[in-house]
């Protein structure tokens, strides 16, 4: 019964670690994507078809990247808020959504960064602040119905 036991921790493990693969390789495409200028509600979750694996080269991908607009970080929240719907949500949220997406904020406090992105959104109308924060108590804003979402 021992050796069924070890067998099944060193499954467990084996599993484990695939799936910490797994997650990484998610990441990357992610960020590749974000990379060619692909919103995520564009993404879909299946890999690229076996027909087109090596069909495309490392070069033609570089030179489509660079002919396509960059993304900004402000284009990124756009895009999480409106997935958010008529949610509540906060910098927090949004920091998790991003770092799920695969952005990655260069800067020393990125919540700072977010904070000042969607304050922007607020001045243009584009998100409405539902309840000020102060001290330990995060801002929370909501998509605002009345902007016309292009």
């Amino acid at each position: 019964m021992t050796d069924l036991i070890k067998e099944l921790k060193e499954l467990e493990g084996r599993v484990a670690a695939k799936r910490k693969e797994l997650e990484d390789e998610e990441r990357a495409l992610a960020i590749v994507r974000r990379m060619i200028g692909q919103p995520p509600s564009m993404q879909s979750p299946g890999m690229v078809p076996k027909e087109q694996v090596g069909a495309i080269k490392f070069e033609e991908l570089l030179d489509s990247v660079e002919k396509i607009k960059k993304r900004t970080l402000i284009d990124d929240v756009r895009d999480v808020v409106s997935q958010f719907g008529q949610n509540e949500f906060t910098v927090a949220h949004i920091e998790a959504a991003l770092k799920k997406m695969g952005v990655v904020i260069d800067a020393k406090s990125p919540r700072a960064r977010i904070g000042i992105v969607v304050a922007k959104l607020a001045d243009e109308g584009f998100v409405v602040k539902v309840a000020e924060g102060g001290g330990n108590v995060p801002h929370r804003y909501k998509l605002n119905e009345a902007h016309d979402l292009i």
